[in-house]
Order: C-alpha cells, then structure tokens, then sequence
C-alpha cells in the first residue's frame, strides 16, 4: 500500500483547519476591540472638552430651554462638533452632540436614518468653577456609530 497520498491529504486537511481557525480567531477579537476602542475614546473626548475652557463656557451658556436648533444653541453645538472633528481621523465614524440639564436624559437628536446598528454613547456633567457665584451645569453627550 501507498502510505504517501494518504499523508498528504491529514497534512492538507490539518493545513485548512489551522488557517480557520486562525481566521476566526483573529476575527472574533476585532469585533471587541472596535467596541472598547469607541467608547474609550469618546471619554477621552469629553475629558478634553471638560479641560477646555472655552468650551466649557460655551457648553454652560447654552440654553436648555430652547430647541437645539435655534441660532445660539446650533452655534454652540457646531462649536462643540468642530472640536471633535479635528480628533476623529476615522472615515467610517459618525457622532453628534447633545447638552442637556443635569436632571434630563440627553437624546441623539435628529436619530440618523436608516441606520439600525449600535450606537455608543458617553456623558459627562460640565459645572461652573467653584469660585463663580452661578452654578448651572449642564451635562453633554456624545453619540457615536460606524457606517459600515
């Protein structure tokens, strides 16, 4: 009998199954990492809108009380949306921006259409310096989705 076809195809055959399995193992972990990836980095983003101070101006006069489209609000937000524009160097990601009172649940606000997948969010309250006589702090979030 010949023994060497027979070695050929358990080599060929352990050959396929090891490159599969890499393959499914390199490809389960992106799908975690991405995620993590996200959210850590839009706290960083909130961390560094919190340090700055004319955005943390900006974000405590905006004015709750009104829709996020009027002129002073829209400008406030643009702001805000700018700042994040010049961090985010991925073509694929989306965000938008919402301010909110302390007390409210901040919404994405318009939804985007026709997107139905995850969509990550973070919030962060955003007070006056202790210093100041008026307190009114505002929480901002920040949602963030892949197109993908």
């Amino acid at each position: 009998m010949n023994k060497k076809g027979f070695m050929r195809i358990a080599e060929a055959t352990i050959a396929v199954m090891i490159v599969l399995g890499a393959m499914l193992l390199i490809s389960s972990q992106k799908g975690g990492k991405t995620d993590e990836d996200l959210t850590n980095m839009i706290s960083s983003f909130l961390e560094e809108i919190a340090k700055n101070d004319s955005l943390r101006e900006k974000i405590l006069s905006y004015n709750t009380g009104e829709d996020y489209t009027t002129l002073s609000n829209a400008v406030i937000l643009s702001n805000i949306t700018g700042f994040l524009d010049k961090r985010i160097d991925d073509p694929l990601l989306n965000f938008s921006v919402s301010i909110c009172d302390v007390e409210e649940i901040c919404y994405l606000q318009p939804y985007p259409e026709g997107f139905y997948g995850e969509i990550f969010s973070e919030d962060r309250i955003i007070s006056t310096r202790l210093s100041e006589t008026n307190f009114n702090p505002r929480k901002i979030a920040v949602f963030a989705w892949r197109n993908e």
